[in-house]
């Protein structure tokens, strides 16, 4: 056997994956199993370990890792080549804006919108992609110029969003609410979803648009 304690530095660590390399000539076997712990001394239950799965230990900042080495038949030794262990939080998506909150003026044509304000505990680099666009108007309605798609852009970084909203002077509406969802990814693959509402006022310098959803339609609908 060949055990390893290995401190995360992070109180509560939420423990990600354990992989490793190995050779198991013939019938020989490595079996890996983990145990946390919050102090380094007291170790909850030793839980088994497949090879680049989530660990299902609770959080904690020491992980107790251990791995079992049984000879084949005829005598082949297993070898362990390395083994990594990750302790990762997934990105927090609670504090993310659009880069533009609101779109003036109405004159149909697309703008880029970016998702903000997204952040990673551990500081790793964060992955955004746009997976729906919706809004709280009809794609097609009176007084919005008949043009559509009025969203693009998943599977995008960027949503593009059309500046307009419903409603000629003699049938005025309350302007439009573009709803972006989104999902940002870290580097190992750990991620969070949100979303952030862009608006198209009614009037310039009038009252913000009120988002008067449900019912959502489908931006990107033609």
């Amino acid at each position: 056997t060949w055990t390893i304690l290995h401190d995360s530095g992070i109180a509560d660590a939420v423990w990600g994956k354990v992989t490793w390399n190995s050779m198991e000539p013939g019938d020989s076997s490595l079996t890996v199993t983990a145990a946390s712990s919050t102090d380094g001394l007291v170790f909850g239950p030793a839980q088994p370990v497949t090879n680049g799965d989530d660990l299902s230990v609770d959080d904690g900042q020491y992980l107790q890792v251990s791995v079992t080495f049984e000879r084949a038949f005829t005598g082949e030794t297993p070898v362990l080549y390395d083994l990594t262990i990750l302790a990762n939080r997934p990105p927090d998506c609670s504090t993310a804006t659009p880069s533009i909150g609101t779109l003036w003026p109405p004159n149909h044509e697309f703008r880029g919108v970016e998702i903000m304000g997204v952040t990673d505990p551990d500081g790793d680099a964060v992955t955004i992609s746009i997976h729906g666009i919706m809004q709280d108007e009809p794609v097609d309605t009176v007084g919005d110029g008949s043009f559509v798609p009025d969203g693009s852009g998943v599977g995008d970084p960027v949503a593009m969003l059309r500046a307009e909203r419903a409603g000629p002077p003699w049938l005025p509406g309350d302007g439009r609410v573009y709803k972006v969802i989104f999902t940002a990814t870290d580097i190992y693959g750990d991620s969070c979803q949100g979303n952030v509402f862009v608006g198209v006022p009614h009037d310039k310098g009038g009252p913000a648009a009120v988002n008067s959803a449900p019912p959502y339609y489908d931006s990107t609908a033609y």
